[in-house]
């Protein structure tokens, strides 16, 4: 079973609390629209990321079960699959980065302040 990156659930997370506490925090309707675009953004990247990583193991599999393997052959898979994941988490982390900037410095002191009230 693939799992989704955990960079890329923490943006859908902060971006589905933002949108649940929009009134709380003091949210604008542009700026609520440009956290439902992101937070669109980073599910059908998780989408990618669950499809790519059942492809991998897909692929690794057939290539152990092929009785002339070689770990070079399959360190060479594990590696190109790692540099896929590398620039997945770091344009995951753009998108956090871009989630955060929508909200105003008076608008993250709101959003931490209703955080606090949850826990």
């Amino acid at each position: 079973q693939a799992s989704v990156c955990p960079v890329t659930s923490t943006v859908i997370e902060k971006a589905a609390f933002y949108l649940e506490h929009a009134d709380a925090i003091g949210l604008s309707e542009q700026q609520v629209q440009a956290i439902k675009a992101i937070k669109l953004e980073a599910k059908k990247a998780a989408v990618r990321q669950k499809a790519e990583m059942e492809v991998f193991h897909l692929d690794i599999k057939a290539k152990m079960a092929d009785p002339a393997v070689k770990a070079e052959d399959l360190n060479a898979m594990v590696d190109g699959t790692a540099q896929g994941m590398s620039t997945s988490v770091k344009a995951m982390l753009a998108e956090y980065a871009k989630l955060k900037a929508v909200l105003s410095d008076e608008q993250q002191k709101n959003a931490k302040e209703v955080l606090g009230k949850r826990r």
